[in-house]
Order: structure tokens, then sequence, then C-alpha cells
């Protein structure tokens, strides 16, 4: 498991909460769940609103050219029947005929768009039944839960088969935004082989919600397109600057992009050779662009449908780890060692180096716990132990270990021996 893909950001562990109204704190006196789902769960539902509402826009733009189409037909047979001279039958037939092709492809439309919205609202409903599951099945709502986690972690990783593999496996599919990462998968296979048409085809479909993001990721392909071209030499220079001539100026707000292409420009005076390192533009030359423009449009997908900027999975990992971690999992490097705990997930090596940068946890009250077992400490029947050199064990542990070692007991920290009657009780106040 890679610790990088959790590193905390600047605005890590809780995703974007769900706009409340101003009027209405629906945080007070919420439950537990309520306040776990509401900071965790609004991809869950935006999601496949979203996709809804876009469904619903496209399909409103077709019905209308199709009414104005069938409009149209209908005011040129009004116009053969108002003019004076006579009208022939095979004319008229034939006007009739796109009448009822126009009318006939209206209806196919329709139908085709009212199913496409009637499963994007289906997809709501499965949601809102999923969370109100926490309610009366809160053991299945948390495992279906996890199992989404997952997923949906995997394909944020670029890992779509598996992904794909586990939400089959756990009949997670309708839960899930499958057809969303699948969707993207196609863009991102054509960008790894260094073609554009695809992503530069979502752009021009999706360019009024790209507008309200400010993203700047059609001006990225286009600004590649004319690096590409340069990258072939003295015979694409040309080439590059007819397409930046025709490109660049059409899109909008185009003196934002003025540094990004001068600096690409320039790029004509440079002479390229493959391999040179000391290439004051080797950035925008390189191959790895490639992979940037891919991780570029995920970023871009993660805006656009309001998902958070980290997975799920790895936020809950990443709070969860925060609230078990304590200074006791990071002690002297000289001790480390000897004192990890077996039982404390922060201190399992996969898990210790995610929770490295996280905050401590605040702990308000102090808990006593044996080292050796794990089990609490208390007054009554596991009373604190302290060995000469000041190590504090229960005294259940002690005395299995005195059991079985004829009365001798030993320090799992510094390895030191001492005998049973030697421990002091501790008492704390």
């Amino acid at each position: 498991m890679s610790a990088d893909i959790f590193a905390p950001t600047s605005a890590r562990l809780l995703p974007r909460k769900m706009q409340a109204s101003p009027k209405k704190d629906y945080s007070v006196g919420a439950s537990p769940m309520q306040t776990e789902l509401t900071a965790l769960e609004h991809p869950t539902i935006k999601v496949p609103y979203e996709i809804f509402n876009k469904r619903y826009r496209l399909s409103q733009k077709i019905i209308e050219k199709e009414q104005h189409a069938v409009a149209a037909a209908v005011d040129e047979i009004e116009k053969q029947l108002a003019t004076a001279a006579p009208t022939s039958v095979p004319h008229m037939v034939s006007l009739l005929d796109t009448v009822m092709d126009r009318l006939r492809a209206l209806k196919r439309k329709s139908t085709e768009s009212f199913d496409e919205d009637l499963s994007a609202v289906r997809a709501c409903k499965t949601r809102v039944s999923h969370l109100r599951l926490s309610d009366s099945n809160a053991a299945l709502f948390e495992k279906r839960r996890l199992d989404r986690m997952l997923v949906e972690y995997c394909f944020r990783c670029g890992y779509y088969d598996s992904a794909t593999m586990l939400a089959k496996k756990t009949d997670v599919e309708e839960l899930s935004n499958m057809d969303l990462f699948l969707a993207a998968r196609d863009i991102e296979v054509s960008l790894a082989r260094r073609e554009t048409e695809m992503a530069l085809a979502w752009c021009n479909e999706n360019r009024s919600r790209l507008k309200k993001q400010n993203s700047f990721f059609e001006f990225y392909l286009r600004q590649q397109e004319v690096i590409e071209l340069i990258k072939k030499g003295r015979n694409g220079c040309m080439d590059a600057i007819l397409h930046a001539r025709k490109h660049f100026p059409a899109l909008e707000d185009f003196k934002q992009y003025e540094k990004d292409i001068q600096k690409t420009m320039t790029l004509l005076a440079v002479h390229y050779r493959e391999g040179q390192s000391d290439n004051p533009y080797q950035e925008l030359l390189s191959d790895t662009r490639w992979h940037w423009l891919i991780e570029e449009f995920r970023r871009e997908i993660v805006k656009m449908y309001q998902l958070s900027p980290e997975s799920v999975f790895g936020v809950t990992l990443q709070a969860g780890l925060s609230a078990l971690k304590t200074p006791a999992c990071f002690p002297d490097p000289e001790q480390t060692a000897g004192v990890k705990n077996k039982d404390c997930p922060v201190c399992q090596d996969n898990l210790h180096v995610i929770a490295e940068c996280l905050p401590f946890a605040h702990c308000s009250q102090s808990r006593l716990v044996c080292f050796i077992t794990g089990e609490p400490l208390n007054e009554s029947t596991n009373r604190p132990m302290m060995l000469p050199n000041g190590y504090v064990y229960g005294e259940k542990a002690l005395a299995q270990m005195a059991g079985d070692n004829d009365g001798t007991v030993t320090c799992p920290r510094t390895q030191n021996s001492y005998k049973l009657s030697d421990a002091q009780r501790v008492f704390v106040l």
C-alpha cells in the first residue's frame, strides 16, 4: 500500500460538507451517524444528481430541436396550402411524409431521453435507500459502504479491472460511480496513446461546466498539440504556428493564457534534441506531460461532479489513524524496534508511514493499558505493577509470565529479568 496516496493535503481529513441552510444548523442535536453521513456521503447523492441534471438538460435540448423541426415541416405545408397556385398531390404527400418522419424522430428521441432520465432517477433512489439502511441495519450498511469505498479508491488509482471485479463480487455496482469512471478510462487511454481527440470532444461536451470551474484543461490539450508539432523539428514548426493561430485565440479569456503561450512559442527558437538535459524548456518537452495531462483530467472530473479531492476511503483511514495516534506510537528512534504494540493499527509498518504526518489524537481522559496483553489496568482485577527498571505492566501478565518461568519475569522492552517479588504496585491518582 502506498503511503503517498493518503498523504494529507491542506484541506485534509474531511471532504467538503453538504451545504446547509443559513437559517438552520442541522448538525445541532444530530446523531453521530447523521453527522458522519453528512460529512462523508455528500458525493454519494451528488454524483447521480449531477448526472441526472446533465442528462435532463441534454434531453431538453434534443426535444426542443426536434420540435422545431416538426414545426418547420408543418409551416411548409401551411405555406403550400396558402398559395393561390394548386399544389400537386405527390408534392403534398412528400411534405406529409416529412412531417411523419419528424414526428417519429421526435417520439423516438423523447422515449430514449425519458429512459435515460428514468435510469438516472433510479440511481438517485438507490443511493437514498442505501443511506437509509444506516438506521434499520447498521451492520449491513457499514459492510456495503466499506466495499463501495474500496471500489471508488481502486477507480481513482486507475485499477479499473480490479475495481470492476470487486464491485460485481460485492454487488455494489449501482452504488458506485462505475459508469463515470469507466467513461473517463477511455479518455485516459487515448491520452496515454498521445491522442487528444476524445479529450477535446469531452471538453466541448462539458464546455459550460468547465468554464464555471475556470478550467485550463482544454488549453493544456491545445498547448500539447503545438508542442508535439514543434518536437518534429523544422518541418513541424510552421504547422505549429498555424495550429496556435487557429486554436489559441478561439479559447475564451484568451489573455489569461498569455504567459503560457509565450513560453510555448519560445520553443520555436530553441533547438530541440531528444535526450537534451540542459534545455530550460525540458519540462514542456518531456514525455511525462502526457501522464500529467491524465492526472489533470482526473482532477477535472472530480471537480465537475463535486467529489472530494481525496477518496472517501483515504479520508476515513486518515481520520481513524489520527483518532488512534498517540505519542507512544512514535517513541525514541533508538527504542522503536522493541516498543511497537501489535494490537495498535498506527504501529503497523504500512499504516505507520501514513500516520506520520497526521495530528495526534485529542484525549481528554487517559487510560492505562498493559503493554503485554493490551488489557486495561485497574485497581481491582489487573493492577498496574512497576518493575525495577521503571516500566509498568499489568499484574495478570506478570503473574502468567512468572508462572511459566519459575517466578522470573522479563521486561519485553529492555529484556532485563527480575523476580516477581521485585515488582511494586503503582497507585494512580
